[in-house]
């Protein structure tokens, strides 16, 4: 009779932990969903909830699954927390199996890719790698290109500028120039194979910056579209950094002092991506055409720097089209979907998305189909 007293405490304490854990794990992912919409300015703490978000619904998930096996009511809770979220689920996962629709020839063809200068420099310099990101482009056979951290050289087989202008087979062009010398350009891109009628950078600090933002006004069978390229601000890690992360996610061995400086770059990053996505959600207001934005935003769907710019009556393409979980970083730091492709909502039909799975740079290129009514 004692056992049986004894062991039903135990289980008693036992479910109040669980409870207790989940009740701290359901907070906090209720607290990520308000991410979106405070800007870390004010308030940066919050940005790190909405880092966290992918790894705060798995919790609940499990939570949910957890109480569920055991035939408890209490897996009503985190299905309640999840359902809450659903609106931003849908940003993070899809769940479409591919279309076999055939493309309209009126369609649009957009990518984005983050060429981490073409491997040119730093210890994963590579032709091969060069020459297989220049195959990958000319495989997804896009119409209108967007390309962060641009290189290229005025001859040899450097000279990507000449390269991607024989692949799209296209005079058009825009390259912002941030560094150049006789040698060597680098900055951002805009190739199309329609006509550019009209272009222009805005440097969110007031100097050229690799963290910038350009546009072009292209003409597309009569009609005038306005495409972005974004590059918010980077978290500017160091190599030191990089070999940190590196010795946690194989060995589990914080520290404190390096976690620390990896938070203060965070917190800055955030704060600079709040002022340049306001920066650019009234460049998109005041666009007299429809838009397409593109870029390496750095920042997740679960940050408000990507829904201040969403706001503006763009939808994603990832939303739209996607299918499973996107993940468009390939590089040391937790993977996460920081590259995106968004469109005006009341001018395109977002007919197919993809990311090309091939870690050549430290990003995935992602395209997407729209059809301009």
């Amino acid at each position: 009779m004692g056992q049986r007293r004894r062991k039903r405490k135990k289980q008693g304490f036992f479910s109040k932990l669980v409870l207790a854990l989940y009740v701290i794990a359901g907070t906090a992912l209720l607290v990520s969903y308000l991410s979106p919409y405070v800007n870390p300015s004010g308030f940066w703490p919050i940005a790190f909830f909405g880092l966290a978000y992918p790894y705060l619904v798995i919790v609940s998930f499990l939570f949910f699954i957890w109480w569920l096996v055991r035939g408890s009511r209490l897996c009503w809770i985190p299905l309640i927390v999840l359902l809450a979220g659903l609106p931003f689920h849908r940003q993070h996962f899809g769940f479409r199996f591919p279309s076999n629709k055939p493309v309209p020839d009126t369609a649009l063809k957009v990518m984005s890719y983050n060429s981490h200068s073409f491997s040119r420099y730093g210890k994963n310099f590579s032709e091969r790698i060069k020459s297989g990101m220049l195959r990958v482009i000319r495989e997804a056979d896009p119409d209108i290109i967007a390309i962060q951290e641009f290189y290229t050289r005025p001859e040899g087989s450097f000279d990507i500028r000449d390269s991607l202008m024989d692949i799209l087979n296209t005079k058009h062009h825009y390259i912002e120039v941030i560094e150049k010398n006789d040698f060597e350009t680098r900055g951002l891109a805009i190739f199309s194979r329609y006509p550019i009628e009209k272009q222009e950078a805005v440097h969110f600090k007031g100097n050229k910056s690799y963290n910038s933002c350009v546009y072009a006004d292209i003409t597309v069978r009569g009609k005038t579209i306005r495409v972005f390229n974004l590059h918010l601000q980077s978290i500017s890690f160091q190599p030191e950094d990089y070999r940190y992360l590196s010795k946690v996610r194989d060995n589990l061995e914080p520290d404190m002092r390096s976690s620390r400086r990896i938070g203060g770059r965070l917190k800055r990053a955030f704060m600079e991506r709040a002022g340049q996505a306001e920066t650019v959600a009234q460049l998109i207001r005041e666009s007299p055409y429809p838009v397409i934005i593109c870029g390496d935003f750095n920042d997740t769907p679960m940050s408000y720097a990507y829904q201040t710019i969403r706001r503006e009556g763009l939808q994603s393409a990832f939303s739209k089209k996607g299918s499973g979980y996107s993940i468009t970083y390939a590089g040391a730091f937790p993977n996460y979907q920081i590259d995106h492709i968004l469109c005006d909502k009341n001018s395109f039909d977002v007919l197919n998305y993809e990311i090309m799975k091939e870690k050549l740079s430290d990003h995935y290129p992602i395209s997407a189909t729209l059809n301009l009514k």
